[in-house]
């Protein structure tokens, strides 16, 4: 699949914007699919914020008969974390508390060692909410990969809007989640030269935006030859073959779409299959 140059303003904005409030945070979460961790990740985001904390969260919803990868990638902890059953949010929540009572420490004794014995701001002491007794988390993705419910996870409440279709989160979102912390949703960034169908098998495009989705489905059927994997067939009860049109069809036949004088219906299998793919229902 060939690269596409051209990205419209509002993605280009969306960039901008939310590696702008990177810049402001003190700690980044970067949610990632359980099935591509490497391939999910905003590798610009090492290059440009190299001083910056960062969590690396997956959401385990989507390992569906996958072996966990290491708890750590190129560096940086996995925290794996479902958003339905709550678990792993125990771990996170201890790892952002105590990166938390770290950052507020520092600042701490920076306050008191610029106070030179002046007394303290009693308003500051006494409600903790000075400028720089608030820690900044920003949590941020491709689009689709669960960012937003994260969030409404470790805030117990629903604080941002979540939806299985990319692009629900339209611009940051600051939340109050205690007393001397924000979390920012963002809505998904990607990397500018990957093409649409690219961030189709990332689950980072909406598959009914796709001119050609057959093209999709075409790259898909290869790389599951490739991987010799069984899920798809597994999934849906067919005998596998390395011609996705043959695999559509077989597909149609299994799950009855049938167009009128009995003829598969295609079209209708191509889009389920897109669809089941990234909702994790099979995987590579």
């Amino acid at each position: 699949m060939q690269r596409e140059e051209h990205r419209s303003g509002f993605e280009r904005g969306a960039f901008r914007e939310v590696f702008k409030a990177l810049r402001q945070c003190d700690i980044a979460i970067e949610v990632v699919d359980a099935r591509d961790i490497g391939g999910t990740r905003i590798k610009r985001f090492d290059r440009t914020f190299t001083s910056k904390l960062l969590i690396v969260a997956t959401k385990k919803d989507t390992l569906v008969g996958v072996q966990l990868p290491p708890r750590t990638v190129e560096g940086y902890p996995i925290f794996y974390v479902s958003t339905k059953t709550m678990e792993g949010k125990k771990e996170l929540m201890e790892k952002l508390r105590a990166m938390e009572e770290e950052i507020l420490g520092r600042r701490k004794d920076r306050r008191n060692k610029r106070r030179d014995g002046r007394e303290a701001d009693p308003i500051h002491l006494r409600t903790g909410f000075a400028p720089d007794m608030i820690v900044r988390v920003m949590v941020f993705g491709i689009p689709n990969v669960g960012k937003s419910s994260l969030i409404n996870m470790i805030a117990q409440r629903r604080a941002a809007a979540a939806g299985f279709r990319a692009g629900v989160t339209k611009g940051p979102q600051w939340i109050r989640i205690g007393p001397h912390m924000l979390l920012c949703d963002s809505p998904g960034v990607i990397a500018l030269r990957e093409s649409k169908e690219e961030l189709t098998l990332k689950s980072a495009y909406n598959i009914e935006q796709l001119d050609d989705p057959e093209i999709v489905v075409e790259e898909l059927v290869r790389r599951v030859v490739e991987e010799k994997s069984k899920g798809l067939a597994r999934f849906y009860k067919i005998e596998m073959s390395s011609n996705y049109e043959e695999v559509l069809e077989r597909i149609a036949i299994a799950r009855h779409f049938v167009k009128k004088g009995s003829e598969p219906d295609v079209q209708r299998a191509c889009m389920v299959l897109l669809r089941d793919f990234q909702k994790g229902k099979f995987v590579l």
